[in-house]
This record gives C-alpha cells, structure tokens and sequence, in this order.
C-alpha cells in the first residue's frame, strides 16, 4: 500500500491485496513478501486479481484517465474521505502533471479470492534468517477460494456497520 502497509487496503475487519495481471500471461500472480496474504488478527482477508492489458489509441484508458474516474467518485463522498484519497494518491507518487499519455490500460475481468486455511501461500512466520520472500500462486489453485460480489459486499457492509456501531 501507499503508506507501506502490509496489504494494500486494511479496513476495520477486512483487508484486501489487489493485483494485476496480463489477461494472456500465464494465470498466477506475483506475492512481493510473506506478509501480502498473511492472516489478520480479527479481519477477513481477500486476494483481488485484476486482469489488466496494454491498449492501442483509441482503446483503453491513459493512468490518469483511471485515477480520475476514481477521484470523480471520492469528490463526492465526505471531504473526510476525499483528504484520505488525495493523501494516499500522492504517496503512490501519481502526480497530475505528468504526462502518462504514452501508456493506454484496458482492466479485464476480476476474480476475488478469500484468504483463509489452505489458501495457497508461504505461512507466516517464515523461519528466522529467511528475507525478502516473494513467490507466485497459481490461480487454478484458487478456485475453491472464490468470492462472488454479493458476498465481498455483504462482508464489506458488514465492517462497515461494526465500525459505526464502535465509533457511535
């Protein structure tokens, strides 16, 4: 994550990895450390995979073009959450002057993956002297793990609500 968290997104209760990947590259995805898929302490864990492919002028989006579609939907939510958005983009070092024209993204489909017992990857903790893990998982390895939008919805909702409940 932007402030050199563990995962990328870490929520009250959830906490998410998200990855890309060339939809015609071989199906796996990159695990830049041990604690990418590691288990939290009272939070579900979720493996987001994106597949993500060059594009030819006029297809796809330029990187501005996408962070400002994200950036269109934090303007409207709270200012509390936008200051939150505007913090975390800088610190990924995207800056709106640059010129990222030279690049055109297409985003594929997205399949999500819960966490948990069995899930394919290096336990935590590794054995003392051992730095700097990185390894790949399988995708196909995966599919018993697979999460539908409704669920990862129901379960977001649900953090949510807990974390209002706690903070009202």
């Amino acid at each position: 994550g932007p402030e050199d968290g563990a995962k990328d997104f870490e929520l009250h209760g959830m906490c998410a990895e998200v990855k890309a990947r060339r939809g015609a590259a071989r199906p796996q995805v990159q695990v830049s450390s041990e604690d990418q898929l590691a288990d939290v302490a009272d939070a579900q864990v979720f493996l987001v995979v994106y597949d993500v492919d060059a594009a030819v002028k006029p297809e796809g989006m330029t990187l501005t073009d996408h962070v400002q579609v994200v950036e269109d939907i934090y303007r409207s939510a709270t200012m509390s959450a936008y200051g939150t958005w505007e913090r975390l983009l800088a610190a990924t070092g995207f800056d709106w002057q640059h010129d990222y024209s030279d690049r055109r993204w297409t985003v594929g489909k997205r399949a999500v993956f819960r966490v948990e017992e069995g899930f394919p990857r290096i336990p935590v903790p590794v054995a003392m002297g051992v730095l700097n893990v990185r390894y790949s998982v399988a995708l196909d390895a995966c599919a018993a793990f697979v999460v539908e939008d409704e669920e990862l919805l129901t379960v977001f909702a649900q953090t949510q609500s807990v974390r209002s409940t706690k903070e009202g």
